[in-house]
Order: structure tokens, then C-alpha cells, then sequence
């Protein structure tokens, strides 16, 4: 998601910090993603 400066990649952000849609899109997956692992492990404790 970042370029060689560590800021997010224009294709994704407006501004290099703030994401735009497509900027959230990636990160809805990857978070989604989380939420599948955190709750799985919740239910089987």
C-alpha cells in the first residue's frame, strides 16, 4: 500500500496519507480478514 517513501501510493490516496475509495477497499479486505482470525480465535477459547 506504500511507495519507497513510506507514503501511501498515489493510485490509492489524493494526498500520500489519507486513503481514497480504493484506498479503503484494500484495507476493508485485509481488515476483514482480521476480524475472521480475532473471532475464530475468541470462540475457541
Amino acid at each position: 500500500m506504500v511507495d519507497d517513501r513510506g507514503l501511501l501510493k498515489k493510485e490509492i490516496s489524493g494526498d500520500d496519507l489519507h486513503p481514497n475509495a480504493a484506498g479503503y477497499a484494500v484495507m476493508a479486505t485485509v481488515a476483514e480478514k482480521a476480524i475472521q482470525v480475532a473471532m475464530a480465535e475468541k470462540e475457541s477459547k
